[in-house]
């Protein structure tokens, strides 16, 4: 593992949540020691009685992580205190995205909820049904006016927001493991057997068909026109999606990069958060254009527990965690 490097990235206020299969919900705050930034454990929960499948973070540090177990807890990154269960599931919980005052949860069975936030309540105003079986991902067009989702049946589906009615249904040769609108809107990208494929909104036809080096698990924008993805064999691979090619490739000792999760910094800059299937944190700072990609890492850190999903979240309040809460996160984790 490479030596973190000096930096004064710890002044960013940012911090990396993950689920666990083990159940637990951890974050890992960015701090400063000895001008060296440092990942510090910040918080854990245990609501769940189960495996951690899906987190999202709203606008106002409302963490809310999908379980095995059926329900949705809510955690609130400010206070750090447990903000209640949502039961509306009958399945494992697939996929969790916050659009403004509403949440779009989906689950294993094929239902997706949409869900209005009221302050610190929520209200499921609508069921979404159609797939057979998982729905694997889901994504919000930037203007929140179209949902895609894809599923375990080899479909793509296509949902009104506005009406909450399905508008478009289309199959592919195979379970699409990943489905996420381009920050434009203009396009989308679907991950499967490998590959990246850029689609077009206008006529729903690939552009643009990308290899991959195995097999994606998480992706994410680094910017409007590039997108990592977390592969197998411990690959984060950087497409320009304008014109189908990679453009950079970062290797990490692992067997595969389970999740990524980015942050923009200013222009041509974004943090990187990603971490492995044996557990391994790293922070990386990227400089971007369309064309070249340059990373460096800030910090590494590696969790004993198994993860399953995560986030990269900025600007939540750093609440130091007491010495017996130390003490029972070692325990638990341990």
């Amino acid at each position: 593992m490479a030596a973190p490097m000096k930096t004064h990235a710890s002044e960013l206020d940012v911090e990396v949540v993950v689920g666990s299969y083990e159940q637990v919900l951890f974050g890992y705050s960015l701090t400063n020691s000895d001008d060296e930034a440092t990942l510090k454990l910040s918080f854990t929960d245990k609501s769940h009685c189960a495996s951690v499948r899906a987190l999202a973070v709203s606008s106002s540090k409302m963490l809310a992580s999908g379980s095995a177990d059926e329900t949705i807890q809510l955690f609130d990154l400010k206070t750090r205190q447990e903000a209640g269960t949502l039961m509306k599931h009958s399945g494992t919980i697939t996929g969790i995205e916050f659009y403004d005052e509403f949440m779009l949860s989906s689950d294993d069975v094929g239902t997706i909820c949409i869900w209005k936030i009221l302050g610190r309540s929520f209200e499921c105003l609508k069921t979404l049904t159609g797939h057979k079986g998982s729905v694997l991902s889901l994504s919000v067009h930037p203007t929140g006016k179209l949902l895609l989702t894809v599923g375990q049946d080899k479909t793509i589906r296509t949902w009104n927001l506005v009406t909450a009615k399905r508008a478009y249904t289309t199959s592919t040769p195979a379970p699409v493991d990943i489905v996420q609108w381009t920050p434009g809107g203009d396009k989308y990208i679907l991950c499967y057997n490998g590959k990246l494929d850029v689609c077009s909104v206008s006529n729903a036809a690939t552009i643009h068909c990308v290899k991959l080096p195995g097999k994606a698990h998480s992706v994410a924008f680094i910017s409007d026109h590039v997108v990592a993805a977390g592969c197998e064999g411990g690959t984060v691979y950087f497409v320009n999606v304008e014109k189908g090619v990679q453009i950079h490739e970062l290797k990490v000792k692992a067997n595969r990069v389970k999740c990524i999760s980015a942050k923009p910094l200013e222009v041509n800059k974004c943090l990187l958060a990603l971490i492995t299937n044996d557990g391994l944190i790293e922070l990386h700072l990227v400089e971007h254009s369309k064309s070249e990609i340059s990373t460096n890492m800030v910090v590494a850190t590696k969790t004993v527990l198994r993860p399953v999903c995560m986030e990269l979240v900025s600007g939540a309040m750093n609440i130091q965690p007491s010495e017996m809460q130390v003490s029972e996160v070692m325990n638990t984790m341990l």
